[in-house]
């Protein structure tokens, strides 16, 4: 199927060499004559629709004084549109065309600017409404203009309601008459929301100066090509959680990929699939070519407890004068596949040990909350002799027809570093031959230690 500029170039050149000619006069009458012998063509290029076409309009027959023109095709992805005029335009008779005076305003400058055409509301607009489910692209903007070859608008610049009417999609010095012009339309892709077009005029001299599309030799003066393609819905998978690789704090994780329908294009997931998750929660974000985005959740759970090893057990004698001693005991030796592990010893090392056997418990904690443990003990010997005082030497009489005497004395004084340790005293009497006899005590801590007097 040709283009209108193919048919332009290469079909029936006399012909529309001649239309084209005829398109720079004045008399509108000639026009007519050409435009009513062309007029079949346009029932041949109505099949566009099929080929990337989304909204034609016409104007054939035409007062000029109409304020709307409904599109003659729209694709089925987006709802009929009618071209209609922005309040600074006001309708004027001209045949075949769809536009009108006023593009210019009264005490503006001369010729007009696009900031007076935009403050003016001098434009013509249309609105492409894609249908529930669907969005469109729109790539290219063909279109008839014909202006007052003296006063009219001599620059069109296209803006659209997706940035508030502020940039410009282009803006060029159309080809005026008949000649078609064929504008790209980059970036208006995948669009899903209702999008208003608006057609900006300026460059005329006076408020009579009239613009507008006008017929071709197909009856087609304003088309937009595009497509349109069902909505794109990116679904994420279910959030995963796993437990950690062993002795790492992490996992390889590959995780399905989210599914599409509609137009999405291609889908790049971050962090991809196969990649390595540190323990705690990552978020993944898919997006999709057509702009989509979805997102889910990897959780990876520390479930690796810690490896202690605790020192060998400890034997030491107590301190001087205590029932046991201080003990600084050598730090578990920690490993874990996480940082962030503690660990915590009762009794703790510089911890004052009893006499007797002691077992210490060491914890370590990761910080996932996995808990290990070990143990190990510290034994006190009591190596300390108890202190023995005994009294003053004693000397009486003998007891009256006896050789001796009956003797009451003092016990001895005694003090040990271990209270209650302390077995009950033991005296032992030796007597001598002579006859003054000599007595001994001795005493024992209970623990084989021994002292006399």
């Amino acid at each position: 199927m040709k283009t209108l500029s193919t048919y332009f170039t290469n079909n029936n050149s006399d012909l529309s060499t001649s239309a084209m000619n005829h398109a720079n006069k004045s008399d509108r009458g000639m026009r007519k004559i050409y435009l009513k012998f062309l007029a079949g063509f346009f029932i041949i290029l109505s099949s566009f629709g099929a080929k990337g076409q989304l909204l034609m309009w016409e104007t054939t027959a035409n007062t000029g004084l109409e304020t709307t023109e409904p599109s003659i095709f729209n694709d089925p992805g987006i709802s009929a549109s009618n071209l209609t005029l922005g309040a600074g335009v006001t309708p004027a008779a001209n045949a075949n065309r769809f536009g009108g005076n006023n593009w210019w305003d009264a005490g503006n400058s001369t010729p007009s600017t696009l900031a007076e055409a935009v403050a003016g509301n001098n434009y013509i607009e249309f609105i492409v409404s894609p249908n529930a489910g669907f969005s469109f692209t729109a790539t290219q903007l063909m279109f008839i203009w014909d202006r007052d070859a003296v006063t009219g608008p001599t620059t069109v610049a296209l803006r659209s309601s997706i940035d508030g009417f502020t940039a410009n999609l282009f803006s060029i010095t159309p080809i005026g008459g008949l000649g078609p012009n064929f504008v790209p339309l980059p970036g208006l892709t995948n669009i899903t929301s209702t999008t208003t077009f608006r057609l900006y005029g300026f460059g005329g001299t006076t408020a009579a100066g009239s613009g507008g599309f006008d017929v071709t030799v197909s009856g087609v003066n304003v088309q937009l090509d595009g497509s349109t393609a069902p909505n794109c819905i990116l679904t994420c998978p279910a959030n995963i959680t796993v437990n950690n690789d062993p002795n790492q704090c992490g996992a390889v994780v590959n995780y399905p990929a989210p599914t599409t329908s509609g137009a999405c294009g291609a889908v790049v997931s971050s962090p991809a699939s196969g990649s390595f998750f540190p323990v705690g929660t990552t978020t993944v974000t898919a997006t999709a070519a057509a702009g989509p985005t979805c997102t889910f959740t990897i959780t990876v759970n520390d479930n690796q407890p810690s490896t202690i090893i605790c020192p060998a057990d400890i034997t030491v004698s107590n301190n001087p004068n205590q029932c046991g001693a201080v003990v600084n005991y050598p730090a578990p030796t920690v490993s874990d596949n996480c940082p962030g592990v503690t660990v915590v010893s009762s009794p703790a090392s510089g911890s004052f040990f009893p006499k007797g056997t002691t077992t210490v418990i060491a914890t370590a904690t990761d910080g996932a909350g996995n808990m290990t443990s070990c143990s190990f003990t510290v034994t006190v010997n009591d190596t300390q002799p108890p202190t023995i005082t005994c009294p003053a030497n004693i000397t009486v009489s003998n007891t009256l027809n006896q050789c001796g005497a009956i003797v009451n004395y003092p016990l001895p004084t005694v003090i040990d570093n271990c209270p209650g340790g302390i077995s009950p005293l033991s005296i032992t009497q030796s007597s001598s031959l002579t006859i003054t006899p000599l007595n001994s005590v001795s005493c024992n801590d209970g623990f084989g230690h021994t002292n006399n007097s």
